[in-house]
């Protein structure tokens, strides 16, 4: 089954990147909590999705706070504008709450937990850790070399605070490091070698819907790279739907306010939904290009809300969970764990075949399985019933070759006959004691005597009731 990894905790229902979604998390069975990490002014790191807090927090609400808002231009080329977690310290940052960052989701649990630093976070995974229920961390640099463009690198300081909640000697804490910089994760690579850790955290290289990767490039990352996290169209390709209301144009991410699904499903991936729909394996071509070089494939983000799904799967987000594992990923980002506990359950209790997948469904396929149930059993009872008469009839026909033809079984010259039977024929075959001696009762006759001596068991019937009218005392001479 595909990794469960809780996209910033439990989204769908807490803030994201709070401790209580995280905790809600581990309750729901999620393999990894994920997070990413930004820099505060004073270098703490703290657990945001974004390098500004407008979204995600109730900053906008803090006046004192207003004259801080800055635009700069980010290593990418792009222009983003403000308020950056870098221009405020930790102490600052904690007076904030958190906040629900998608509009349209239910907003009742916003301002009610606090922004949390990294450490914070880890030390939650790690007590679960350490009281039985294994769970993992899978952090994200957010914007490395933006960081390290303003002097607050990520990587040294996201190693320190692994290495401070235990992860450096808990060897089987699971650890994955993302990044969509692949040259953050090179430097996390070679600072754990240069720690002695070769090898302790998995590295993931997050692609973007845009990114065209090469086979070139997956050949190289493959040499210390552990997978790789597309965007979830990368993997099940999407065609434009009018139907959606998804403006012309649109970023292959970008989820616009008034979007009602991101598109349909391309005709290959349409063809593969089809095919997983009846459990048979399919493939698409970045996860084969992936597993040919030993790079696992952990696609994002997986919501329940339908404006984030094709209109192929009608806003079902367990269809879109088992189109994706038939397409054979090894992980998948979610936005509600409780959901993918759901699909779990699901998923484990299927049936392996079509005919069992048919019984547990509905409508007419379920109905035809049926069908086909009763005309086996219907089948089967009439072989059974008609095979019982066969043997019945076979064991009659036994008893009555005993009865009139003696004749058990055929040893080629030799027959054997039930012991009245023989003395009739030797004696009527003229053998004397010394005959009787040669074939005793236990001994085939030679079926020349038989022929010779008597044709059919009907003569010796008759033999038997002459015999009776001449007993001794009948004055027979």
């Amino acid at each position: 089954m595909p990794l469960i990894i809780a996209h910033r905790g439990s989204p769908c229902h807490f803030p994201e990147e709070t401790l209580e979604g995280y905790e809600r998390a581990i309750e729901y069975g999620a393999d990894y909590i994920e997070m990413d990490v930004v820099s505060t002014k004073d270098g703490q790191l703290i657990c945001r999705h974004d390098l500004t807090l407008d979204d995600s927090t109730d900053i906008a609400d803090h006046a004192e706070f207003a004259e801080r808002r800055w635009s700069t231009i980010l290593p990418n080329g792009r222009e983003q504008s403000g308020l950056f977690a870098c221009n405020f310290t930790l102490q600052e940052i904690r007076s904030l709450f958190a906040k629900q960052a998608i509009p349209f989701r239910n907003q009742a649990s916003s301002h009610s937990f606090r922004v949390r630093t990294l450490p914070e976070v880890l030390q939650l995974a790690m007590n679960s850790t350490r009281s039985g229920r294994l769970v993992g961390v899978y952090i994200e640099t957010k914007g490395p070399a933006f960081h390290a463009s303003i002097g607050l690198p990520l990587e040294a300081k996201l190693l320190d605070a692994l290495m401070a909640a235990g992860y450096g000697d808990t060897a089987t804490a699971p650890l994955i490091l993302q990044s969509f910089e692949p040259q953050s994760l090179w430097n996390m690579s070679r600072e754990l070698e240069a720690r002695g850790l070769p090898g302790r955290a998995d590295m993931v290289w997050l692609l973007d819907c845009s990114t065209n990767i090469s086979d070139a490039q997956l050949d190289a990352f493959a040499q210390y790279g552990h997978g790789v996290g597309p965007e979830k169209s990368m993997v099940a390709p999407l065609a434009p739907a009018p139907e959606c209301v998804r403006p012309e144009g649109a970023a292959c991410s970008e989820v616009a306010p008034v979007q009602t699904c991101s598109g349909r499903l391309a005709p290959a991936a349409a063809a593969a939904a089809a095919a997983a729909r009846s459990r048979a394996d399919v493939r698409s071509d970045l996860v084969e290009r992936a597993h040919a070089r030993g790079l696992v494939v952990h696609p994002y983000t997986f919501r329940n809300e339908g404006r984030f799904m094709a209109l192929d799967f009608d806003a079902d987000a367990l269809a879109e969970l088992s189109l994706f594992r038939a397409m054979g990923v090894d992980g998948v980002f979610v936005d509600c764990p409780a959901t993918a506990a759901e699909w779990l359950a699901a998923e484990r209790a299927a049936p392996a075949s079509w005919f069992g997948a048919a019984m547990s469904g509905s409508g007419p396929r379920q109905a035809a399985a049926i069908a086909s149930v009763s005309v086996l059993a219907t089948l089967l009872a009439i072989t059974l019933a008609w095979g019982i008469v066969i043997i019945v009839r076979q064991q009659r026909r036994r008893r009555a070759k005993y009865d009139f033809f003696p004749s058990m079984f055929n040893t080629g010259d030799l027959t054997w006959y039930p012991p009245d039977y023989r003395r009739a024929v030797v004696e009527e075959g003229g053998s004397g004691g010394g005959q009787r001696e040669e074939y005793g009762e236990d001994t085939p006759l030679p079926t020349s005597i038989m022929m010779t001596a008597i044709d059919s068991p009907p003569r010796i019937a008759e033999q038997n009731r002459h015999g009776d009218r001449a007993s001794p005392g009948s004055g027979r001479s």
